[in-house]
């Protein structure tokens, strides 16, 4: 069984190849390739494999462009770091997907469904994924950022940013204590490319990710002080008009 490997994260890439080779061992990796041009050029050269493996948003475009350009009729298993917006499309269309970072069981189901579905035709339901995924109402969460660091463009990813922070610029705080400048104009556009399950906007200065709280200080006042992981900003304010809600968002 030959596969192709379409992940812009290394780390991501090399594991899922990994996974592969160990718990698979009739699987050959053709290629891993990084990015959206990378991938064209080998689609160009090389006849389809059996299998693709792609990451949904790629540091150069989504992935979705390369069905714009060349006609994939063997089965896709996507990666992403994000399920809401995905799985009605890929439960619907017999098309399955593994959730960042993948583990050995999903990646077994998902061959298992491979192996069980092989040799259907897999063309109309790549349109049919890509027009759930246009329909309006159904939301895009960015999965990456791509950002200015020492003359280069970087990308980030979005479940690795602790906290956003608007001064005159906005600024992405990462868990590892790294900060950049986003190209965005307001946190209100920002606001609607994060995930809401995950991200939370507690005041005009602030959103803030859900893995980064590490306790909640509330006042008589019905304002609510968060304290995020160490190493982190050390308290942001939520007003009294979102306590309530994000109260909820936390499970509460």
């Amino acid at each position: 069984m030959k596969v192709v490997i379409i992940e812009d994260e290394v780390l991501i890439a090399e594991e899922l190849a990994q996974l592969l080779h160990r718990h698979t061992p009739d699987v050959e990796v053709l290629a891993v390739l990084s990015s959206l041009k990378q991938s064209s050029r080998w689609l160009q050269q090389q006849p389809m494999p059996d299998l693709f493996f792609m990451d949904i948003q790629l540091s150069d475009g989504v992935i979705f462009e390369l069905f714009d350009k060349f006609e994939i009729n063997c089965p896709v298993i996507f990666t992403t770091a994000y399920s809401e917006y995905a799985i009605r499309a890929f439960k619907v269309n017999s098309i399955d997907y593994l959730l960042k970072p993948v583990d050995k069981e999903a990646l077994e189901h998902a061959i298992t469904k491979f192996r069980k579905n092989r040799g259907l035709h897999y063309r109309a339901s790549m349109q049919e994924v890509q027009k759930v995924l246009a329909t309006p109402g159904t939301p895009y969460y960015k999965e990456k950022f791509l950002v200015a660091y020492r003359h280069q463009l970087i990308p980030v990813n979005t479940v690795d940013i602790a906290y956003f922070r608007k001064e005159i610029l906005i600024y992405a705080h990462t868990f590892n204590g790294e900060e950049y400048i986003l190209d965005h104009d307001s946190l209100e556009e920002l606001e609607s490319l994060l995930h809401p399950a995950q991200f939370f906007r507690t005041n005009r200065q602030y959103i803030i990710n859900i893995n980064a709280v590490h306790h909640v200080v509330p006042y008589s006042t019905g304002k609510m002080s968060v304290a995020l992981l160490p190493g982190q900003h050390q308290q942001i304010d939520v007003s009294r008009e979102k306590s309530a809600l994000f109260k909820k968002w936390l499970g509460a």
